[in-house]
């Protein structure tokens, strides 16, 4: 397909009924970015030189990330294939259930290391990932960011939803199909039928996987990127990253719309780092928005549970 004839068939998709769906998000979204930048709230904070966070930093965080994704986790299954089976065999031995409940433990895992990392570095770098340059560290303080971060999902979430609303029509068009659960969402759908699974995977989701993945992009990744590209450099750079990393063969063509999706999201946690200077507010923000996409998913089960029983 020519660029000039994919732009002739883009252009066809925001004709007729495509147009009025992206009506109502379009003048929401802009709205809301109207609001909030009338409000002042895209101003950043004059700060002075940026923190100086060595490279080493970084590369550690994302070797434990690794480290445990490609040896330790594939080395536990492994070992229990073993001594299940007496054979060395794949995630193929195991029930699906048990693999969920691998993947948490993955998810433990991690999170653990990263306490662990956390507290044997460096003091002044801990206090700068966590609380940036506010040097009156309190509970209230924490609170108040967290909740800036909350605001934040109200501001970006409708351009999100444009924005995917957007990239699935294009996808739509170029390739007949559009629509697809990340890959964790469809692992949480699926372990709805282990209830007790279900819930520590909602938990770690919610609460575990927004402060791993905050802490390793925006806490240490970001800090390091901006003495070289700035603020808004960083921002976009770590937002690109966060959205790709999110890819995942198995989503086929509906990485478009996630990645697309996720990069809007990430680009707002970027820049509520940078804003509040501290990394409760993007942990906030990240929270919020898995706890929101779980409850949506947990209402879905729900009401086909209720619907099944009003049924027999």
């Amino acid at each position: 397909m020519s660029f000039l004839k994919f732009l002739s068939n883009a252009g066809e998709i925001f004709k007729g009924g495509e147009a009025s769906i992206l009506f109502f998000p379009f003048i929401l979204s802009m709205s809301v970015l109207l609001i909030a930048y009338r409000l002042k709230f895209f101003r950043f904070p004059y700060i002075k030189p940026p923190f100086k966070l060595s490279f080493g930093y970084p590369v550690l965080l994302f070797l434990i990330y690794l480290g445990t994704s490609f040896v330790i986790l594939p080395l536990i299954f492994f070992l229990l294939s073993f001594f299940i089976t007496g054979q060395i065999k794949g995630y193929t031995s195991f029930s699906a259930e048990m693999i969920y409940w691998l993947n948490l433990l993955g998810i433990l895992i991690v999170f653990g290391l990263l306490v662990g990392f956390c507290f044997t570095i460096r003091r002044d770098v801990r206090l700068h990932i966590f609380w940036g340059r506010i040097k009156k560290r309190s509970f209230s303080v924490l609170i108040k960011s967290f909740l800036m971060g909350v605001l934040t999902l109200v501001i970006c979430y409708p351009l999100m939803a444009l924005v995917n609303e957007v990239a699935g029509l294009i996808s739509l068009e170029i390739w007949g199909e559009r629509g697809v659960s990340q890959v964790a969402v469809k692992s949480l759908d699926q372990a709805w039928e282990y209830p007790l699974l279900f819930i520590f995977l909602s938990l770690s989701v919610v609460v575990l996987v927004p402060i791993i993945e905050e802490v390793a992009f925006r806490g240490f990744l970001q800090t390091w990127i901006r003495r070289y590209f700035g603020r808004m450099g960083a921002i976009i750079f770590v937002a690109a990253i966060f959205a790709l990393v999110h890819f995942s063969i198995s989503q086929g063509r509906g990485n478009f719309e996630l990645i697309l999706s996720l990069f809007v999201l990430a680009f707002f946690l970027g820049f509520i780092y940078e804003r509040e200077t501290t990394l409760w507010a993007p942990i906030g923000l990240h929270v919020v928005f898995n706890a929101v996409t779980v409850s949506v998913l947990f209402l879905e089960h729900l009401s086909e549970t209720v619907q099944g029983l009003s049924i027999h």
